[in-house]
C-alpha cells in the first residue's frame, strides 16, 4: 500500500504524503518509503531536486507511536541502511536539494524533516 507517491514531472520528483486517514502520521511502512523516495531522487540522473508535501489539511501530525515505538523497541532501523536517509542522521547521504510545503499541522518528525532539508514553504496558519 502506497502511502507515499512519487512523480517525476521534468527535473522534479513530488514527493506526496497521502495518508490522509491519519492526518499523515509516519509509520514504519511510511518511513521505508519515504526512504525509497529520497533514494528515487539521488539514484535518477535527470533528476534535480525534490518538492516533498501532502495530501489533506496536515503536512503530518507527527509520529505513528504504534508502529515506530514496537520498531524502535526491536531494534529495527526506521530507515534501511542502504537507502537514503531522509533525515540525515545515518544511511547514504543526500546531495540534491529538497523543498517542502507543508500546511496544517507540521509535528515532530515534520519538524526534523524541515531541519533536514534545504527549502521550507508553510502556509499562513500551519501550527509547528
Amino acid at each position: 500500500m502506497a502511502l507515499i507517491s512519487t512523480q517525476k514531472r521534468g527535473h522534479v520528483l513530488h514527493i506526496e504524503l497521502t495518508r490522509t486517514d491519519k492526518m499523515n502520521a509516519f509509520d514504519v511502512t511510511m518511513l521505508h518509503q519515504l526512504a525509497d523516495a529520497y533514494t528515487q531522487l539521488e539514484d535518477d540522473a535527470d533528476l534535480r531536486v525534490g518538492l516533498l508535501f501532502s495530501q489533506g489539511d496536515h503536512f503530518t501530525s507527527g509520529l505513528d507511536l504504534g508502529s515506530v515505538a514496537k520498531a524502535i523497541e526491536t531494534g529495527e532501523p526506521l530507515f534501511p541502511e542502504n537507502l537514503v536517509d531522509p533525515l540525515q542522521l545515518f544511511g547514504r547521504p543526500r546531495t540534491k536539494p529538497v523543498v517542502m510545503a507543508v500546511q496544517g499541522y507540521c509535528l515532530t518528525i515534520g519538524i526534523e524533516l524541515i531541519l533536514a532539508n534545504d527549502i521550507c514553504v508553510a502556509s499562513p496558519g500551519t501550527k509547528f
